[in-house]
């Protein structure tokens, strides 16, 4: 029996077969004698917040001193501005934390460890921003948006492609988006002017 290689197959059996409990790379094993198709396993993305620190250096304690040991270490955070800061033993043992990858701490408080190509590929860092911040960068994934919508209603054949009535709505949309990233233009331009107004306030006053 072949077992696919894309982990995100899953072997789906005719009635009366049963699983067995090993997973091989994502995908459920198959019993022996049992005959199977392919099936995509529901996708889910993560919405889970983490906190975490990449690892610098790990001093373990007692590691260049002729005494004894608790067996804890001290971390020093990559980021500047976080003082290193001591793990027991006991997350030493179990998640064998290395230089370079990152120190995680959930939402409940479970301590973790995650190599940097994992944690970097499955994480985004939120950067805290300003409510103008936040109209800027909206305003720009709008004119993102409004480049590609212009370039499939300008190339051959999209008309008949989406069909007379989506392309009209998608000429009414398109129009629509340009109204709205002016309107967030106007905003903007109005913070940006508003902010510079307190800036000199504040500056004639100091």
């Amino acid at each position: 029996m072949i077992i696919p290689r894309q982990p995100h197959l899953l072997k789906a059996f005719v009635s009366g077969c049963r699983f067995n409990d090993k997973l091989l790379g994502g995908v459920i094993k198959p019993t022996k004698n049992n005959m199977s198709v392919s099936v995509e396993m529901p996708k889910y993305r993560s919405h889970k917040e983490v906190w975490a620190l990449k690892i610098k250096s790990i001093v373990r304690d007692g590691e260049g001193e002729n005494r004894e040991s608790d067996g804890s270490a001290i971390i020093t955070p990559e980021e500047e501005g976080y003082a290193p800061f001591r793990v027991e033993g006991d997350y030493l043992h179990k998640h064998k934390p290395q230089v370079g990858g990152y120190y995680v701490v959930y939402k409940d408080g479970y301590k973790s460890f995650s190599p940097a190509e994992a944690f970097e590929e499955g994480n985004t860092l939120i950067k805290e921003t300003t409510f103008l911040e936040r109209l800027i960068n909206e305003e720009k994934e709008l004119g993102e948006k409004i480049v590609g919508l212009n370039k499939g209603l300008s190339s051959d054949g999209f008309a008949v492609k989406v069909g007379l009535t989506q392309f009209e709505l998608l000429n009414l949309q398109h129009g629509t988006m340009i109204t709205y990233r002016r309107v967030l233009i106007m905003r903007i331009n109005d913070l940006k002017n508003s902010q510079a107004l307190k800036d000199a306030l504040t500056d004639q006053k100091a």
